[in-house]
């Protein structure tokens, strides 16, 4: 993948569930986004976008599906 996401600093229980829930799904969007969307200048720009919202619904306690989100905030 393009730009790793950087995690914020001092939260290593974000990190953990970021490493093993989200992080995972970079590759398979990407190929997703790259297979429906061929002409979006900067998917990497997308894939960052997509993890940090994931990333603040889970501090808001709101995610049971990580890989679902991030699939559902690409529909709307």
């Amino acid at each position: 993948m393009g730009r790793p996401f950087r995690m914020p600093p001092h939260q290593p229980e974000h990190e953990r569930w970021f490493a093993t829930e989200v992080e995972p799904h970079g590759a398979s969007l990407r190929t997703y986004l790259i297979g429906q969307f061929p002409s979006l200048p900067d998917v990497d720009d997308i894939i960052q976008e997509s993890f940090v919202r994931v990333l603040r619904a889970h501090e808001r306690g709101v995610v049971t599906s990580a890989r679902a989100l991030l699939y559902v905030r690409l529909s709307r």
